[in-house]
């Protein structure tokens, strides 16, 4: 971040705390959220570029795949009794929500 960050930088940096505070979070699903938020380009990238260099945040820790395939299994693990159907279902959603590509969330569902 720039000496002086400007208080939307500020703001992003604040609410991506907030958002690793509760669970870690990839580069992309980090960006998507922000986003969301209603942060601009420049401020997420300043914002992600200096939390992987205090290390908050990983780029290549775990490819893409791998954590969206970690996330499935935990997700498949607490629903249970539900049709094979709507757990694909409610799966792939949850994917989604979290900001994977439709090829990996798919890729990955296979998989299971």
């Amino acid at each position: 971040m720039a000496k002086k960050a400007s208080d939307a930088q500020k703001k992003a940096l604040n609410y991506a705390y907030l958002l690793l505070r509760f669970r870690k979070r990839g580069v992309r699903e980090l960006r998507l959220r922000l986003e969301i938020k209603g942060f601009g380009a420049k401020d997420i990238d300043e914002t992600v570029s200096f939390l992987e260099e205090k290390g908050f945040i990983e780029r290549e820790k775990h490819s893409e795949a791998q954590e969206a395939a970690e996330l499935a299994q935990a997700k498949f693990a607490k629903l249970k009794n539900i049709s094979p159907e709507k757990l694909r279902s409610r799966v792939y959603a949850y994917l989604v929500r979290r900001g994977f590509s439709p090829e990996v969330i798919t890729e990955t569902i296979e998989k299971m």
